[in-house]
């Protein structure tokens, strides 16, 4: 029979080696060339914060409860905040508009943007 604290070290042990995993992994394909300029630059910008993400799980797993950093519990707070950016974003778009600091085509294409991310993370956050 194991004792508890093994098991919590094990478990532990092996969230580590998969977040080391992860971030190898990130690195690798966040600059690795596709031959679509736009594409890799993407791939570099969308990489940043994951590696945030991986690399603030390692610092704070030795010294926080795992409940604390749970991944989903994470990306569901991130998906909140998001929203909420996007929101402002949006308010700020419709302030320029009725500014007549930029045009009905322009503020109607950067507000459609908003809401495909916005809905694509409405669906995450409800999936």
């Amino acid at each position: 029979m194991e004792l508890p604290q093994i098991g919590l070290r094990k478990e532990r042990s092996a969230r580590v080696a998969a977040a080391e995993a992860a971030i190898r992994c990130i690195e690798v394909l966040g600059t690795r060339p596709t031959g679509n300029k736009t594409l890799d630059a993407l791939r570099a910008e969308a990489s940043v914060p994951l590696l945030d993400l991986y690399r603030r799980r390692l610092a704070y797993g030795a010294n926080a409860d795992h409940d604390d950093m749970d991944p989903a519990r994470q990306l569901d707070v991130m998906n909140r905040l998001r929203l909420e950016a996007l929101s402002a974003e949006r308010a700020e778009l419709y302030r320029l508009r009725l500014a007549n600091a930029i045009e009905d085509d322009v503020h109607r294409r950067l507000v459609r943007e908003i809401d495909l991310v916005e809905a694509s993370l409405v669906s995450a956050t409800h999936s």
